[in-house]
C-alpha cells in the first residue's frame, strides 16, 4: 500500500485523490478489523470481573483496542490530507 501511496505521488491529480481515498480507507478498515478483534477477545475477561482485567492478558488487549482506534484515525486523516493536497494540484 504504501508504494501505491507513493507511487500516485506522481500522477495526476485526478488518479491520485482517489487512489489516495481507496488506499486510505482500505488501511483504516484493516485496523480497525483487528481493533475489534481484540475487542471481542476482551468481553470474556471483562466479564470476569474488575480482577480479570488487571491481568496482563486483559491490559495488552485493552491496549490494543486502544492503539487500534487512534492507527484508525491516522490512517483517515492522513488519507484526507491527501486527497486535499491532489486536489489543490488541480489547474484552476
Amino acid at each position: 500500500m504504501a508504494v501505491v501511496l507513493l507511487a500516485a505521488r506522481s500522477g495526476h491529480a485526478l488518479i491520485a485523490a482517489p487512489l489516495h481515498a481507496v488506499c486510505g480507507v482500505a488501511l483504516a478498515a484493516l485496523c480497525a478489523g483487528a481493533g475489534l478483534r481484540s475487542a471481542r477477545a476482551l468481553v470474556p475477561v471483562a466479564r470476569r470481573g474488575m480482577d480479570a482485567l488487571s491481568e496482563e492478558p486483559a491490559l495488552r488487549l485493552g491496549a490494543d483496542v486502544a492503539l487500534a482506534a487512534v492507527l484508525v484515525a491516522l490512517c483517515l486523516s492522513l488519507a484526507t490530507d491527501l486527497v486535499v493536497a491532489d486536489l489543490l494540484t488541480l489547474p484552476r
